[in-house]
């Protein structure tokens, strides 16, 4: 093993050490509803906790066996009923002698409870907290949130057939392998910021089913094709530390972290469209393929178009989070940026991007200047910074605590006041549970 191999190995576990020790409390209540200690309980094991049902579920194994061998011999199908039908039998058997312990019964009493509330249980944004929200206020803050970003009313233009059209003349792509059966507009869904303050959503656009959800898919496995953009961007913390581990410092010099305040929403996708085609360019693409490609992609963003509680809306600019081509968009962008500030003299020495996060060495007195150049080179694009802690000499990025150590840089794993180490409890249990299980291995093995 590397050195550089045992070094990434010791922060993963130092993180998982870390993470295995579970908070006490991770709901945050934003309702006006009181909980008992029962439901504020289960809530507190997760969004993702399953409960016990009290009986055996038998529709949802019958409907889960027949979909799994529909499509096998009839005597195969039989054998396999047979053998499911005993199991069945079995388990209800073993069932109606083991009655429901008092976890489970309670479990059931608080879980029918909380659904009859009216209110949502979400996820919140940048964590796995969970978060409890009147419905009313839920819809408020997203109509507000919307409202901000200066959507409007429109009607989605549901026919993608152009697309469809040209990728299956230029790339022999079948048509039904792009074409939705049953397209509808993108459904708009929100995370609350809890960690920041205000009544502020992270807004996540739901593609599942659009007309543009299945092209936009084939295209990114198709720009895969063609490799990174040129620029200064990094995967993951591995390749990262790789980049920086040796660098030197100097004493007029100061870690400083850049971040981009709501990248998707602010990237300019004509100048994306450039980049991308540039690359292919670069990678030698004919001018058919690289036409076709660009036609495709620029339709596909240009219905940033939602609806949020049977209203339609849509925006001119930007990229909506939940697109599968928005963060090739953004990368595209970012990387041609980053070109064009390379030629700018104060651009700085040290200068590695992670999306829209962004971790940079810069002279002291040269911060606001670089800060001002990076600033003014789109209108829409707009970052922040942080310093490293001058007491500690250490700054966070990506999951990492950089901390300077004379003129040489140390790494230790960060982790954000909004992480909840919470993970699915070992007494969830799936609605398909018990002897049950290995009804769907079995199918597997005939």
């Amino acid at each position: 093993m590397s050195m550089m191999d045992f070094e990434s190995l010791t922060i993963l576990l130092s993180g998982l050490r870390q993470t295995l020790k579970l908070s006490s409390v991770i709901v945050v209540n934003l309702s006006n509803e009181n909980f008992s200690p029962d439901e504020m309980s289960l809530l507190n094991r997760g969004l993702n906790f399953s409960v016990k049902p009290l009986s055996l579920p038998l529709i949802d194994v019958i409907a889960d066996v027949e979909t799994a061998i529909q499509y096998k011999p009839f005597d195969v199908k039989k054998q396999i009923r047979e053998k499911a039908s005993q199991v069945i039998i079995e388990t209800k058997s073993f069932n109606a002698m083991n009655k429901p312990d008092l976890d489970t019964i309670k479990w059931n009493r608080a879980l029918k409870s909380l659904k009859n509330r009216n209110v949502f249980y979400m996820k919140s944004d940048k964590s796995n907290k969970v978060v409890v929200i009147n419905k009313d206020d839920y819809n408020e803050r997203m109509i507000q949130s919307i409202t901000e970003d200066n959507f409007k009313v429109n009607k989605m233009v549901k026919d993608s057939k152009s697309i469809i059209d040209i990728l299956h003349k230029v790339f022999d792509v079948n048509k039904y392998r792009l074409r939705e059966s049953n397209p509808q507009v993108p459904l708009m869904y929100g995370l609350p910021k809890i960690h920041k303050t205000g009544d502020k959503m992270r807004k996540i656009v739901s593609c599942v089913n659009s007309p543009f959800e299945k092209p936009a898919k084939w295209l990114m496995s198709e720009m895969k094709k063609f490799g990174r953009f040129e620029g200064f961007s990094v995967e993951n913390f591995f390749e990262f530390i790789e980049k920086v581990k040796d660098i030197e410092l100097t004493e007029d010099e100061i870690l400083i972290s850049f971040d981009v305040t709501a990248l998707f929403p602010s990237v300019p996708v004509n100048v994306a469209l450039d980049a991308i085609k540039e690359h292919l360019q670069k990678s030698n693409v004919s001018i058919e393929h690289t036409n076709a490609y660009i036609f495709a992609i620029e339709t596909c963003m240009k219905y940033n178009c939602f609806q949020f509680r049977n209203t339609y809306y849509s925006n001119d600019f930007g990229c909506s989070m939940g697109n599968s081509l928005s963060p090739y968009i953004a990368e595209a962008f970012m990387c041609k940026l980053e070109r064009e500030m390379k030629d700018e003299e104060i651009f700085p020495r040290i200068w590695w991007r992670y999306v829209d996060d962004t971790f940079a060495v810069v002279k002291k007195s040269d911060v606001e200047r670089v800060l001002n150049l990076i600033n003014s080179r789109h209108s829409s694009i707009k970052f922040t910074y942080e310093l490293e802690n001058a007491l500690d000499h250490t700054l966070s990025f990506l999951d990492l605590k950089i901390k300077r150590f004379g003129s040489k840089i140390q790494f230790d794993v960060y982790r954000k006041p909004t992480t909840t180490d919470r993970y699915i409890t070992h007494d969830s249990i799936d609605l398909l549970y018990m002897d049950c299980q290995f009804l769907l291995v079995s199918i597997q093995n005939f």
